[in-house]
């Protein structure tokens, strides 16, 4: 992902599609330059990758906590079960942000244990 965001700015994207808007600076400052990170396709290309990016690297850091892994290992889910578990009560970067170890396994025993109560009442 870096060499991605490396030739994007050697592509000519040299703020990321963010201009400061000291380049409107009539003393010093580059207009141009500031339209085309606006207006060019290379900088609205590492603009979309920046989003990218970023999202990225938040479900990166869910992962640290909240993985097939560590909810099998804590839960008695399998199969089908496990897959679906695993899609209705992923947690949100916000939510992870201040997590050890121990807050996710809590939080994975206490959603299993809601789930497994919602797969009996359903049955």
């Amino acid at each position: 992902m870096e060499n991605i965001k490396r030739d994007l700015k050697h592509n000519g994207s040299f703020y990321a599609g963010k201009p400061p808007l000291i380049l409107l600076n009539p003393f010093g400052g580059n207009p141009i330059t500031f339209f085309y990170e606006l207006f060019g396709k290379t900088p609205a290309r590492a603009r979309n990758f920046n989003r990218y990016y970023k999202k990225e690297l938040s479900l990166i850091e869910v992962d640290k906590f909240f993985n097939k892994t560590l909810v099998s290992n804590n839960t008695s889910l399998t199969g089908k079960d496990l897959d679906k578990f695993l899609l209705d009560y992923y947690p949100t970067r916000s939510m992870t942000l201040n997590w050890s170890n121990y807050d996710a396994v809590k939080y994975i025993k206490e959603s299993a244990k809601k789930y497994t109560d919602t797969l009996k009442h359903t049955n």
